[in-house]
């Protein structure tokens, strides 16, 4: 009797993108992945499989990839990162501050930023698609360890996953558990 076929494994596609340095995602390190997730409207924990089963996610995905790093091909992007370079130096890859502080403030959209200014066509992407906690009022102070009060242990967990974002997001707390133990 021939044994049954190991499960695909459930890892999130935060972790997925990562470390798929030589394929979809060469040249994807934890910025990217999350900036790019961001822009997809893809919460960094959902695991990797469930996108890939479901053919309109998958294919939400792939064509996504292309898009998203399209922005580092504009004129908007690499004139500004070239000004005041010069071929004759005698260094050509020393550090250039402007280059450097340009890409932070316009090409960082979520990785390690406390605040962000969401798109509006994202923002309904994003109501659309479930992820927006509907007690929250925009502009008020809002705490979502006040909301979701068992995110605390997701919180702990997801850090020890490296999963960056995943304490932005609004799950249940049923969600939350089979993500935790799904993590685990």
């Amino acid at each position: 009797m021939v044994p049954a076929p190991t499960p695909p494994p459930i890892r999130p596609i935060i972790k997925e993108i990562c470390t798929n340095s030589g394929g979809a995602f060469s040249g994807f390190g934890r910025h990217l992945a999350n900036d790019f997730l961001f822009n997809a409207a893809i919460h960094p924990a959902t695991p990797a499989i469930y996108i890939c089963e479901d053919d309109e996610s998958f294919t939400e995905l792939l064509e996504g990839i292309p898009a998203y790093l399209k922005r580092f091909t504009r004129r908007e992007y690499y004139n500004p990162m070239l000004a005041g370079r010069s071929l004759d130096r005698k260094n050509p890859f020393e550090f250039h501050e402007n280059s450097n502080r340009h890409y932070m403030q316009s090409y960082i959209d979520v990785f390690r930023r406390c605040s962000v200014q969401v798109p509006k066509e994202l923002y309904v992407k994003y109501l659309k698609k479930g992820l927006l906690d509907h007690r929250h009022t925009i502009g008020e102070a809002f705490s979502i360890f006040d909301s979701h009060p068992s995110l605390k242990v997701f919180c702990l967990l997801s850090t020890q996953a490296n999963l960056t974002t995943a304490t932005l997001w609004s799950i249940s707390s049923k969600e939350m558990l089979q993500m935790a133990l799904r993590i685990l």
